[in-house]
């Protein structure tokens, strides 16, 4: 199975303060040891790398990439202008915010089976892609 992650589920994985922390760390393991796949949006990498730097991490950015490259678990999908262009088409269609459309763009133009998400306004997407808590995923469909 290929999912998208959502920022905000990388995020509550990075925080073991965070209520979420427990099934979102452990859906990333699922994924890093390869019970499932992982669609990378590059607007997602800008939004973890902008956090990391944030707090004054630019070696936490440099390994969170190293390790989305360096997985074959892991497909980062670049912006390109298929990708922009339906973006644009869902923000205008559904009401997205620009960000939340180029996710739901990438999964629809890489084929993800889901996008796992805490943000319940991606559910506007679900005429197009399958939106899912990080609780909800099972391994098998």
């Amino acid at each position: 199975m290929k999912i998208l992650l959502d920022t905000n589920v990388y995020v509550a994985a990075k925080n073991r303060e965070d209520n979420r922390y427990s099934e979102a760390i452990t859906l990333i393991e699922h994924i890093d040891e390869g019970r499932l796949r992982c669609v990378v949006p590059t607007i997602v990498i800008a939004e973890l790398c902008a956090g990391y730097y944030q707090m004054g991490d630019p070696v936490g950015a440099d390994e969170l990439l190293t390790g989305f490259i360096t997985s074959p678990s892991y497909e980062i999908a670049s912006l390109d202008h298929k990708t922009a262009c339906e973006a644009g088409r869902l923000r205008a269609e559904l009401g997205l915010r620009l960000p939340d459309a180029i996710i739901v763009a990438t999964a629809l133009t890489t084929n993800a089976n889901a996008i796992v998400t805490y943000d319940v306004e991606m559910n506007k997407s679900e005429p197009y892609v399958k939106v899912v808590e990080p609780s909800k995923i099972r391994l098998r469909w």
